[in-house]
């Protein structure tokens, strides 16, 4: 953290009150606010009131980096931009294996896994896009690299720019 234009190092307490407080995250999940987190791992109330200067140390940038890689964070976020869920319906049994595959391939991104049958029905399980973990994933992308105005996030516009292969 830089004081009076110098960065001082951490103190090994607060390495460990550091490291605490990325458990207590990786723990919760984010249901909490971090600054009620930053009293739970040791930090005085003042402090924790103002988490931003907690995430400009250079000692906590230092524990992201190593519990949380750039490259970990990208693979993920690529994961979840290609993320699948598995949903099924049931068919009249008449409607034949291959008529369900027919149906199920004019789907976008739909892929037939499986087809379970008794004399009345037939249950197709497919492969369906998880398109709100991929709206999810794509919305935390553009506020990371700052692609919405600043201020109200409920109205904003996006400008994308699409490349042809």
């Amino acid at each position: 953290m830089k004081k009076n234009g110098k960065v001082r190092k951490d103190k090994p307490s607060d390495i460990l009150r550091q490291t605490r407080l990325a458990k207590l995250i990786a723990e919760n999940g984010g249901k909490t606010p971090i600054g009620k987190l930053m009293i739970q791992a040791g930090y005085a109330p003042g402090y924790a009131r103002n988490p931003d200067k907690l995430k400009k140390t250079l000692s906590w940038e230092q524990l992201m980096q190593k519990n949380l890689p750039d490259d970990l964070i990208s693979q993920k976020h690529n994961e979840l931009l290609s993320s699948m869920t598995i949903d099924h319906y049931i068919f009249p049994n008449a409607v034949t294996d291959e008529m369900i595959k027919q149906i199920l391939d004019q789907v976008a991104g739909c892929k037939l896994l499986r087809v379970q049958r008794n004399p009345q029905w037939a249950r197709a399980f497919f492969a369906v896009p998880d398109n709100r973990s991929r709206k999810d994933a794509i919305d935390m992308a553009y506020k990371l690299k700052g692609k919405y105005p600043k201020g109200s996030q409920e109205e904003h516009e996006v400008i994308i720019h699409v490349k042809n292969d």
